[in-house]
């Protein structure tokens, strides 16, 4: 569970854009 926590924050900080455009 923490490695997809991990991978969830680094996949954010990565594509910001993205996730602000898909919220």
């Amino acid at each position: 569970m923490l490695h997809c926590v991990v991978f969830y924050i680094i996949f954010e900080l990565h594509f910001p854009l993205f996730f602000q455009n898909f919220l």
